[in-house]
């Protein structure tokens, strides 16, 4: 699944209530499942809130995985990533 308008939270809302559905939805860039028939007002706005600080946090997380790709492809510094054994384990 694939957002139309990435960044935007996505909560789904369904009638199906299993654990296994639930996980695979998740693992959509979906960040929230409902069931139906366990939906209340509080859970709602729960779940809008979650969903966003989720979102928020992908988004930075992304943000930040990008600067450091750029800065360890520049090769203007030179990083070496190593094992708890001292051996490289990558470097750029």
């Amino acid at each position: 699944m694939t957002s139309v308008h990435p960044g935007v939270p996505i909560i789904v809302l369904t009638g199906v209530e299993d654990d296994e559905v639930a996980v695979n939805t998740l693992q959509m860039d979906v960040q929230d499942y409902l069931p139906k028939g366990t939906l209340d007002g509080n859970l709602l706005v729960r779940s809008i809130r979650y969903s966003i600080e989720r979102q928020r946090s992908v988004e930075a997380l992304r943000n930040s995985e990008a600067r450091f790709r750029r800065l360890s492809e520049s090769g203007i510094i030179g990083i070496s990533y190593f094992d708890v054994k001292g051996r490289i384990v990558d470097a750029n």
